[in-house]
């Protein structure tokens, strides 16, 4: 197996000769990341930081739930939050519903990337241990 660089990333591929001919497969994409052992010590530290700042999202989101003035909305809810919008001031960016449903699509991002990384990194583990 060797490190195959291209412009996109670095990617492990092995040869394989299938008659006459040889051919190539790409085992794993590496990223940044010149080995396999750098692979898998930086997707370990990009984990850890991926969840971190989902946690920190999450209290965000609980900050802000909080602030959601519950008797003045009419709107329908969606988890229980209801869906509110303020007329008066007319920039929606200070709106707490608006600034809670940021920062849990955000808080969700984060943890739906942190799970894709863990399954990356577990097959960069499995491939070590073979070779």
């Amino acid at each position: 197996m060797f490190v195959r660089v291209k412009q996109q990333g670095n990617y492990l591929v092995a040869n394989k000769r299938v008659g006459s001919k040889v051919r190539q497969k790409t085992i794993a994409y590496l990223g940044e990341y010149a080995t396999l052992d750098q692979a898998i010590e930086g997707l370990f530290d990009a984990i850890s930081t991926g969840e971190t700042k989902a946690a920190e999202l999450w209290a965000e989101v609980e900050k802000w739930k909080q602030q959601i003035p519950f008797g003045a909305c009419l709107c329908p809810k969606r988890d229980g939050v209801p869906i509110y919008v303020t007329r008066s001031s007319g920039n929606y960016n200070h709106d707490p519903a608006r600034r809670y449903w940021r920062a849990r699509r955000e808080a969700e991002s984060y943890e739906r990337w942190a799970r894709s990384t863990k399954a990356r990194l577990e097959k960069l583990r499995d491939i070590k241990a073979a070779v």
